[in-house]
């Protein structure tokens, strides 16, 4: 709870799906292949596709790895995030489509 705010899975779930968005996005933005990202973060290739996929869930290490290998601040990579949530960019709906078309 925010307060007196409940927060719900959605919310959690939005957040997470925009960070890794925003691993994404930036991945691209360097000109970074998936397989250079792994050896830059030490996190398998396997794992980061998963990532930008929304089939895996980001744990606060793994954004601090990956914020590193991106050569950005954690606070940077979650302030992106949260400026996409407010755009309303991020769709639950479309990480599980997302998802389905790599099953």
């Amino acid at each position: 709870m925010r307060g007196d705010v409940m927060v719900y899975t959605d919310d959690y779930e939005k957040l997470v799906l925009a960070l890794c968005d925003v691993v994404r996005d930036m991945r691209k933005e360097q000109n970074l292949s998936q397989s250079e990202l792994s050896r830059r973060s030490g996190l398998h290739r396997s794992y980061i596709g998963d990532l930008e996929r929304g089939a895996r869930n980001l744990s606060v290490k793994n954004m601090f790895r990956l914020a590193v290998a991106l050569d950005i601040s954690a606070s940077e990579l979650v302030a992106l995030a949260e400026k996409k949530l407010n755009r309303n960019e991020v769709s639950i709906r479309s990480a599980k489509e997302r998802q389905a078309r790599t099953v």
